[in-house]
């Protein structure tokens, strides 16, 4: 196994293979800067260029690039509140409001750290789990895999919105906007109403692009003020607000980046569960488990920087099923097992055990263009946090023609425009009355998944599937997620009192009166 180490390292060192792991890049980040366009995208566009290209420098450039795209994701979403895929609309609920205090920098430094550090975990997850990957796959079925899309969407929407009826509310609107389109299982077509355009469902990136960027740009524009409002350009520049303050950020809380970092590959490693689930679970761990969680969804660094560890840990996670068996850990891994067998591999037990060399060479690809990605924008965040203070004159109605170009290239349909600006109304009422666009669009994003292994589970194990260990766990977890408040009020208060824990003295009513 070290000699095969060894040899992958040396392919992607080759300057042939770094040349093209460069430019990737570089076509990576621009890709990831323009909303609507994700890793899918990336691939599906760069995938004809690696046809007749040797393995190394071939797996270098299309890699380099597919890693690449989480970053430039994230500067949008930072800077303008605009994600870069339906995913990393967690990125924007602190990152954004950094950049409206004149952090631009600080969060974009945050996220380098942490798809530097995420990106590494989730390759050493990826080299240490293929031995075992068997023996954990075997517990993951659809029963698990539902249960787990019902929790997140739970516990998303409730630690989002500002009452938990409202997060219950969202998620669920979120869950019953998914079922529009042909079921996932018997292909029959569900509230389409006759229009062949809606048997695709909706639209992940109209909808992302509506109640997110849309909805955003209309609140700028109408308060007439920059994204980091009357704040000088120079803010940038002030101590606090640096690059190198986001990087020590990430420094500081290396202990975040580990627990992000887990969640994400734990996340990737399940197929179909993906990013999504990973970097809602890491945001909502990394809140409930501060000593400040109020200040989350107001500008807390660590709410960038854990849900951005899990989205780069997750890649790694999601090449385990992918080159062990086959099976794709997300959408994306669809494709790569394409290319795969485009450059003359089959992914699965014969991969790992004649091309292992293979099987590094893509591990250490991607330990690389995370860290040059990082690299590359720590250099750039100083320019681009800049970005923040442009007049709203200027900025939004930009934004606002680029986000629906992105939700028309999506779908090729002009239904997908006017969808992202329904979406973009909905967003904006939302964001006025307390509910959850995020729980809305994560119900909307795991509702297939939610919706096809409802119906695996109860045609493969009957009614009884909830009875399985894990969805009867995950179940209890359910019902206190809902029922918490309720037990919260039940439980004896241990706090002690300040000073010590002494009982407080009770003060005498003349001593009061005599005040």
């Amino acid at each position: 196994m070290g000699h095969s180490v060894l040899d992958g390292l040396l392919l992607v060192l080759q300057p042939e293979s770094l040349l093209y792991l460069t430019i990737g890049m570089a076509i990576g980040l621009v890709i990831g800067f323009l909303p609507g366009l994700g890793g899918l995208a990336t691939l599906a566009l760069l995938t004809p260029l690696i046809i007749g290209m040797e393995p190394a420098p071939g797996l270098s450039f299309i890699l380099g690039a597919y890693g690449a795209v989480s970053f430039g994701g994230s500067i949008t979403a930072i800077l303008f509140g605009v994600p870069g895929t339906g995913e990393q609309v967690v990125t924007t609920f602190d990152g954004y409001p950094m950049a409206r205090k004149g952090q631009a920098g600080r969060a974009l430094g945050v996220s380098a750290a942490a798809s530097a550090f995420g990106g590494l975990f989730g390759v050493i997850v990826l080299v240490l789990t293929i031995p075992i990957a068997l023996q954990i796959m075997t517990y993951i079925r659809s029963p698990e895999v539902f249960v787990l899309g019902v929790l997140g969407i739970l516990v998303m929407s409730v630690s989002d919105a500002d009452t938990r009826l409202k997060g219950v509310i969202s998620g669920g609107l979120g869950l019953m906007l998914s079922f529009i389109g042909l079921d996932p299982v018997t292909g029959i077509s569900r509230l389409t109403f006759g229009n062949l355009e809606l048997t695709s469902g909706l639209g992940v990136t109209a909808m992302t692009m509506g109640l997110f960027a849309l909805a955003e740009m209309f609140a700028i524009y109408t308060r007439g003020v920059a994204i980091a409002g009357n704040m000088p350009a120079s803010r940038s520049t002030a101590k606090g607000s640096r690059v190198l303050d986001g990087v020590m950020d990430g420094i500081r809380n290396w202990r975040m980046i580990l627990q992000g970092g887990t969640i994400g590959a734990i996340a990737g490693v399940v197929p179909g569960v993906g990013g999504t689930l990973g970097m809602f679970g890491a945001y909502a761990l990394a809140k409930k488990t501060s000593k400040d969680p109020d200040s989350f969804g107001k500008g807390n660094p660590v709410g960038v920087l854990a849900p951005e560890s899990a989205n780069n840990a997750k890649e790694g996670g999601s090449f385990v099923p992918t080159l062990a068996f086959g099976v794709p850990g997300s959408s994306g891994m669809a494709l790569v097992i394409v290319i795969l067998l485009i450059m003359g591999f089959t992914p699965g037990p014969d991969m790992i055990n004649n091309h292992l060399d293979i099987v590094f060479l893509i591990a250490w690809v991607m330990a690389l263009s995370n860290i040059l990605c990082s690299v590359m924008g720590i250099a750039l965040a100083p320019v681009l946090s800049k970005l923040a203070f442009l007049r709203p004159q200027l900025l939004a109605p930009a934004l606002i023609a680029v986000s629906l170009i992105g939700s028309f290239i999506d779908s090729r349909l002009p239904l997908s425009i006017i969808i992202a600006l329904v979406f973009g109304f909905v967003g904006y009422v939302f964001k006025a009355t307390g509910y959850s666009s995020a729980g809305l669009i994560l119900g909307f994003i795991l509702g297939p998944i939610i919706d096809q292994n409802l119906g695996l589970s109860l045609q493969v194990f009957g009614a009884g599937f909830l009875l399985r260990p894990i969805p009867i766990g995950v179940g209890a977890l359910v019902v206190l997620v809902l029922a918490w408040p309720l037990v919260k009020r039940l439980l004896p208060n241990r706090r002690k009192p300040p000073g010590g824990g002494a009982e407080p003295t009770a003060v005498p009513t003349a001593a009061v009166e005599t005040r």
